[in-house]
């Protein structure tokens, strides 16, 4: 199995963002993003399933001068092969899906049939990061109506340890549209 860039491309992004003059913050700095959003990010279920304290690997807010509003907006990172996003059948964005089938015996993670799986949420950087933005919209203490969500990911390094293929996706979600993800095309530079 090839080691993931996974830090790599959450320094280029970084990198990336302060090029751009904007302020964003890491994992474990919610609070100073918001008060709200850091204690939505610590009370919902993780994108593992277990009891809160879910970490976006990039956090920021976005000032509409125009309209007057800040709007968060939630990254997540990945560094390996295919891990940028995962469809299902219908060409909506994975989530959480039902086991098929019982895992064999002495499986590293034992389920039933019928249990939750959290597979797309962890290992694909849209997905985890579109979890992050439902849990801001969901939370009834959070005074937002909309999240821009990112996921940002890259497979290989330059000679210089630099990463040689950033890939990011971008999508709108906000509860007027019904929490319908919208892919943000013009911004799908990669």
């Amino acid at each position: 199995m090839a080691k993931s860039i996974e830090e790599k491309v959450e320094e280029h992004y970084k990198d990336c963002l302060k090029e751009l003059g904007i302020t964003y913050y890491g994992k474990t700095q919610a609070s100073q993003l918001n008060e709200s959003i850091a204690n939505a990010l610590k009370e919902a279920p993780s994108k593992s399933g277990g009891s809160g304290n879910n970490y976006p690997d990039i956090m920021l807010m976005l000032k509409s001068r125009k309209l007057n509003r800040y709007i968060p907006v939630m990254i997540e990172a990945k560094g390996g092969k295919n891990k940028l996003e995962k469809l299902d059948k219908e060409g909506n964005i994975e989530q959480v899906k039902l086991w098929d089938s019982d895992s064999k015996e002495g499986a590293k993670n034992p389920h039933k049939k019928g249990d939750p799986n959290f597979n797309s949420i962890e290992k694909y950087a849209v997905n985890g990061a579109y979890h992050y933005a439902k849990i801001v919209l969901e939370d009834e203490h959070c005074n937002y109506d909309e999240v821009i969500f990112i996921g940002v990911n890259g497979t290989k390094l330059t000679k210089n340890n630099e990463v040689a293929d950033p890939e990011h996706k971008v999508y709108y979600l906000s509860r007027s549209n019904k929490m319908q993800p919208k892919y943000v095309k013009d911004l799908d530079k990669s």
